[in-house]
């Protein structure tokens, strides 16, 4: 109670003293695609942001809460905070991959079977409504990896995670006894990763260089050989085509010598596409470009989780409206030619990268439009965060020295320009 009085007392004391700035920030008007990004001086005394993290702190712990956005004022790559600054927002693409409040949605959240199924929402794995099957080979048929493949949507289940469970199943009936393969560095999500801990399940290198490829294509195969002659043989190699914790790509050839490998021990190949499907590689809907794996797993950006698999089945599950996001998704990206247009930015993110020189940067990497950046030390990782938002940029920590920006598929030579502008400004 006490705290609250405090509370009060400070926002009415900060009302008689700023009262103009107050009301200002409360009618900022809505931001347009074409702004750049705008943050003024923080004033914490008069910041919206300020009370609204203090209010939140009555109900949860706020210290790591570092913005509190208007998402109705947001619009494209910039969102807007509770102060009216306007950042270019490189954190939320997976969730927002044509960026904030795009007008493809407006129709779809006015339609009536989207009304129908928020009001009467269940879980399709259980019950799905008469039309759902047909929705989701409508949608997921133009998208798909490769011909003829089946589809299978999850509800709260890990996707990469639901693939090798069927990859096991596929060859042992049972999903005890047998193993997956993954590469040191990659998640995949904690269920498959903390099961692969538990279970010792074995491991290889993620090649850091193309010149590393051949040698760990040799581990790859003299693992899943001793394996086979075990208790628990290898049903299933995991791969991200981009690891998302460095930001090293493995090639397509690589990938594809990888199921040819997996296929000589009766392994299947499970694609993790969850980071980059969906056209955050600049190279296509999906990364990886090469003959079909077994399994592609997906989700994130595509809104809705789930894997393709050679099986030709459609298996419902999750929920029918994140199909019909996905649906405007596609549709988005089709319309606006936004596949090609991550392509060009992408060049140009790439070569801007290749000749970033700025201090307490160690390397530089990139995959599409997203960037991997590595620093000297903790606290010149988080001091780099910090100046990024105060320079109107927001990126986001991917290891303890690690920081990552991740643009939306709208994301123009003109967003990477102030990305990398306000990295030269970091000393």
């Amino acid at each position: 109670m006490l705290k609250v009085f405090i509370r009060e007392a400070k926002i009415g004391a900060t009302l008689a003293k700023y009262p103009q700035v107050y009301l200002n920030r409360r009618q900022t008007a809505a931001v347009q695609e074409s702004s750049a990004a705008r943050v003024g001086a923080t004033d914490w005394a008069a910041s919206l942001l300020w009370f609204t993290k203090n209010d939140l702190d009555l109900h949860q712990n706020t210290s790591q809460v570092v913005n509190v956005v208007d998402i109705e004022k947001s619009k494209g790559n910039y969102v807007a905070d509770a102060d009216g600054n306007r950042m270019l927002d490189l954190c939320s693409a997976e969730l927002n991959p044509l960026g904030y409040n795009h007008a493809l949605f407006q129709n779809l959240l006015s339609a009536a079977e989207t009304d129908a199924a928020v009001i009467n929402s269940f879980s399709a794995g259980a019950s799905a409504s008469v039309g759902f099957a047909d929705l989701v080979k409508d949608t997921m048929g133009p998208m798909a990896p490769a011909r003829d493949l089946g589809v299978t949507l999850v509800d709260s289940q890990n996707a990469t995670t639901a693939a090798v469970k069927d990859a096991i199943l596929q060859r042992s009936g049972t999903d005890h006894g047998w193993s997956a393969l993954y590469f040191n560095g990659s998640s995949h999500g904690s269920p498959l990763t903390l099961g692969g801990m538990i279970c010792g399940w074995p491991k290889a290198s993620y090649p850091s260089a193309a010149d590393e490829e051949s040698q760990i294509l040799e581990q790859v195969r003299a693992t899943l050989g001793e394996k086979r002659e075990t208790s628990s043989p290898i049903a299933a190699v995991v791969i991200e085509p981009t690891q998302q914790s460095t930001g090293y790509v493995a090639s397509d050839n690589f990938i594809s010598t990888l199921k040819s490998i997996a296929e000589d021990f009766e392994a299947a190949l499970v694609i993790d596409e969850t980071n980059t499907g969906c056209g955050a590689s600049g190279k296509g809907f999906w990364q990886y470009q090469g003959p079909a794996a077994d399994y592609v797993a997906f989700g994130k950006r595509t809104q809705v989780a789930g894997y393709f698999s050679q099986s030709p089945t459609i298996n419902l599950g999750g929920c029918e409206n994140d199909v019909r996001l996905l649906k405007a998704i596609h549709q988005g990206i089709q319309d606006d030619g936004l596949l090609e247009k991550v392509g060009q930015v992408s060049k140009v993110v790439a070569q801007r990268a290749q000749s970033l020189s700025v201090s307490g940067v160690t390397a530089a990497r990139t995959s599409g439009t997203s960037l991997w950046l590595e620093t000297d030390s903790a606290a010149t990782c988080t001091k780099l965060i910090t100046h990024m938002r105060n320079h109107g940029v927001l990126v986001q920590q991917n290891s303890a020295t690690g920081v990552v920006a991740k643009p939306t598929l709208i994301f123009g030579e003109a967003q990477a320009a102030e990305l990398f502008t306000a990295l030269s400004k970091f000393k």
